[in-house]
């Protein structure tokens, strides 16, 4: 009853109590295992479901919640497959089992099983929500949006009733993909309106806002503020840290809190690794909070330079809260604001005394608790510091440090013009970037040097998806044809394609960032637009940190006559290309220890103001 009425933790001490007087009966510990399934705890539910079974063994509705426990806490020796396939072979007409199998696959990065048990869920009950939510899911990530949607429709027609929020937000995530913002928006606020309290659904929403070039900065900035009020309405008593030693010069302990210390799918190698390596051990000791469980080669190389390494995907906050403040955190950091996998309402508790944002989301956090964000000078002009509630703390190179990954690709002696015999423009980017105002754009350049083409690379594209007729369609509105265009799905080797384009393209709002900087060291120059916020500015620091400020425009104009005169002045087009990887390493977007030295200087500025009891406060290294 408590449980029903929200007090989880109220119901769970009864619950316990229940099970020390009755060990015998195996409903309790069931019930124990699914509320602490509910929280997060996958630890905790994964005990209670063991004990439900040392009771009856034959219990399907626990094997199925053990094994959806095991596969969050990383399915050691394979036995999360092994519980839910029991499961289904003690059960096997029961829908509900069959989703449980079929999200088991799903978070194993198995698709394939994962989507035969969710059709098989949906075959043993035509109306069951889950079955459809978990199909459309799985159309998200293979990168079919525009066959994921009617999905999502068709499970909200169904009355989605407790699904209906996550049927809404993924259909809001497949509409961000397809670049409808504004109906992407809609979809979050309807999720939101069953969820109000659901905070990756609410960081979904802020990161869509940050790609909409008609949405008001200020409005923006306000839904931030507004993530803390909704998600945690009652904020916590902020903690004194008294055993923490107030020595404003001493070794300090920093943890970096991600889940992309791996190669894929997002920046944590090229952004990261350079931090974790050139850190001076003598001044920083690094603890990795690690939000994933998938791990690869460049987890390991995260692992090796890390001087304590804490898995804590399966940690809820509460518990991995204990854990940073056990660790003795001086200041943790967090690398990913409202992208996916995020932790934010951890910050919301305050672990540890000094708490600073690494901007690879291109926004504000919008949390009271984030003392400071790094930013540099040009990525955040001084009208920007309004727009946060970090004090930002200025590099004077680049916000950001490179590191490329291993690639038998290197740039070519000749630009692929003189090879191909056409000119190639190119842009890699998230489509979700490539806009109504960057298409324009890019149709009115190709207009202007007609015997260019265009190569566009993105998941989904050179499929004939749903997303390649989409975009097809956008280019032929303005009178560029499917003829000038060169589409391309990813690649094993990201930088395959860069040798064959000439120029990059920059998106004009939605600027790229992993992009930009995979561009230049493969020798290809890139043209962008500068805008106000920080979403609009990544090409005008890393453009500029490699001497090409000639690169970057404010006007569109100007950014069409660049781009022709790029495509038709080939001594031009070599001044740009020329020793262009060269520069980069030697310019301060590669400056792997001056950066390192650089972060390390702006924690040392944080750590001095708490030592000496004083708020936050901007600084320019």
């Amino acid at each position: 009853a408590l449980s029903g009425l929200g007090d989880r933790r109220g119901g769970a001490r009864w619950l316990s109590r229940a099970v020390r007087l009755r060990p015998d009966v195996a409903d309790t510990p069931l019930t124990l295992g699914v509320l602490h399934q509910a929280e997060g705890n996958s630890v905790a539910a994964a005990h209670w479901f063991r004990r439900a079974l040392a009771v009856a063994p034959g219990s399907a509705v626990a094997l199925s919640g053990l094994g959806l426990a095991l596969a969050a806490l990383g399915n050691a020796e394979g036995m999360a497959e092994r519980a839910v396939l029991r499961a289904v072979r003690v059960a096997p007409v029961d829908a509900d089992l069959a989703v449980n199998a079929g999200s088991v696959f799903h978070r194993l990065k198995q698709p394939a099983p994962a989507l035969s048990w969710h059709r098989r869920a949906v075959a043993l009950c035509p109306d069951g929500v889950a079955g459809w939510v978990n199909i459309g899911t799985h159309g998200l990530e293979a990168n079919a949006f525009e066959e994921a949607l009617p999905v999502f429709e068709r499970a909200l027609v169904l009355g989605a009733g407790e699904h209906e929020a996550l049927a809404q937000s993924n259909r809001g995530v497949a509409l961000m993909a397809l670049g409808r913002l504004g109906e992407a928006v809609d979809a979050f606020r309807a999720a939101l309106a069953r969820a109000p309290q659901d905070a990756a659904i609410r960081s979904n929403m802020l990161f869509c806002l940050c790609f909409d070039d008609g949405a008001d900065p200020a409005a923006v900035f306000a839904e931030h503020r507004r993530f803390e009020r909704f998600v945690m309405p009652t904020l916590p008593a902020t903690p004194r840290f008294e055993a923490t030693s107030r020595d404003p010069e001493r070794r300090l302990r920093v943890g970096y809190l991600s889940p992309d210390f791996q190669r894929y799918p997002g920046p944590g190698y090229h952004f990261l690794l350079p931090l974790f390596e050139r850190h001076d051990r003598a001044a920083v000791e690094v603890t990795a909070y690690y939000n994933d469980t998938r791990e690869d080669v460049a987890t390991a190389r995260f692992k090796a330079v890390a001087d304590r390494w804490r898995p804590c995907a399966a940690l809820p906050d509460e518990a991995l809260e204990r854990l940073i403040r056990e660790d003795g955190i001086d200041i943790l950091v967090d690398c990913g604001g409202h992208m996916s996998r995020n932790r934010m309402p951890l910050f919301i508790r305050r672990p540890a005394p000094v708490q600073v944002s690494l901007p690879l989301y291109p926004n504000t956090t919008g949390l009271s608790a984030m003392d400071y964000q790094f930013a540099d000078p040009r990525i955040a002009p001084p009208a920007t510091d309004a727009l946060h509630t970090e004090r930002l703390i200025r590099l004077p190179g680049c916000v950001l440090c490179y590191r490329p990954a291993d690639s038998d690709f290197a740039p070519p002696d000749r630009p692929p013009v003189e090879t191909a015999g056409v000119f190639t423009f190119g842009s890699f980017n998230n489509i979700t970037k490539v806009n109504g105002a960057t298409i324009a754009l890019w149709a009115r350049l190709l207009a202007a040097v007609p015997e260019a083409r265009l190569m566009l690379k993105w998941r989904g594209l050179g499929t004939g998806s749903g997303l390649e007729r989409r975009l097809l369609a956008a280019f032929a509105a303005h009178g560029v044809g499917a003829g000038r265009l060169v589409l391309r799905g990813t690649t094993p080797d990201p930088y395959q394609d860069y040798t064959r384009i000439d120029c990059a393209l920059d998106p004009i709002f939605a600027n790229g960032g992993t992009t930009i900087c995979d561009a230049l060291w493969m020798g290809v120059p890139v043209l962008g637009m500068a805008g106000q916020g920080t979403i609009s500015r990544w090409s005008a620091t890393m453009l500029g940190a490699v001497g090409l400020d000639a690169l970057v425009t404010e006007r569109e104009e100007d950014y069409l006559a660049l781009g022709v005169r790029i495509a038709t002045d080939r001594g031009f087009l070599a001044e740009q290309r020329n020793g262009l990887r060269d520069r980069m390493m030697r310019s301060p977007l590669m400056d792997q220890d001056g950066y390192a030295r650089a972060v390390e200087a702006g924690y040392r500025h944080a750590w001095r103001r708490w030592c000496a009891g004083l708020p936050p406060e901007a600084v320019a290294l």
